[in-house]
């Protein structure tokens, strides 16, 4: 097996612009995984940094911001496939509380449900979308969508057993078995009127809103008492 990779990063780190350009290949054969840098180029679209600087810029104050826009084009043995991906990454604090968003369309919203935090609250219930991506222990499935770090097609299966899909988080990095894609199967009864999250906070509580107010409470991550239709989990 023979993979390869062309990649091309812009990111924003807290002010800084980094620019990364790589061309690698990994190979595997009897065993041994031997991944090294290649000279070959590939023509990859150029990525709008005044794009990434504007995304960045809108997010407004927070500890910690990373805004990542990157193109690759992929190959493993005779696939082919294009990838873009655009990330966030955002710290926001409010002492004693340290909120992650990792989605560009809910930091204003997070940021001021933070503002308005009127401190600890233990809720009986919360209500968990499903972009949090919490690993919790209840029947999940994974979706269709995508290719794999193999480009073999990410197909719905439930989860359970061996995942048949694998990660490649890097050329340099031997894939490794994965689920991807992952939702709560829908069960039980979903309480609408629970407190729903807005983002996790650091020591595994989540900030939540509930009737106009807002809080941070702990997350029961082990007790899912029913999931919706779109992943929605209610602890």
């Amino acid at each position: 097996m023979i993979y390869r990779k062309w990649g091309r990063v812009v990111r924003w780190e807290n002010g800084t612009i980094v620019r990364v350009e790589e061309a690698g290949e990994a190979r595997e054969e009897n065993g041994m995984f031997v991944a090294q840098p290649i000279a070959e180029r590939k023509t990859l679209p150029q990525i709008d940094v005044a794009r990434v600087v504007a995304t960045a810029r809108a997010i407004g104050p927070a500890e910690r911001v990373i805004v990542s826009f990157g193109v690759a084009l992929h190959e493993c043995d005779s696939v082919h496939w294009h990838e873009e991906t655009q990330r966030v990454h955002v710290a926001l604090t409010r002492r004693p509380w340290r909120v992650l968003v990792d989605d560009v369309d809910l930091v204003q919203r997070v940021a001021g449900a933070l503002a308005r935090c009127e401190g600890e609250k233990d809720f009986e219930h919360v209500l968990v979308p499903p972009h949090l991506k919490l690993d919790a222990d209840c029947e999940r499935e994974q979706q269709p969508g995508g290719l794999d770090g193999y480009g073999r097609p990410i197909e719905r299966r439930r989860v359970e057993g061996e995942p048949p899909n694998f990660y490649r988080p890097s050329y340099r990095t031997r894939p490794v078995r994965r689920w991807m894609n992952v939702r709560a199967l829908p069960f039980g009864t979903v309480d609408w009127s629970a407190p729903r999250a807005l983002a996790l906070v650091d020591g595994g509580k989540a900030l939540v809103e509930h009737a106009g107010r807002v809080f941070v409470t702990p997350l029961r991550v082990g007790r899912v008492i029913a999931a919706g239709e779109r992943g929605e989990m209610l602890l």
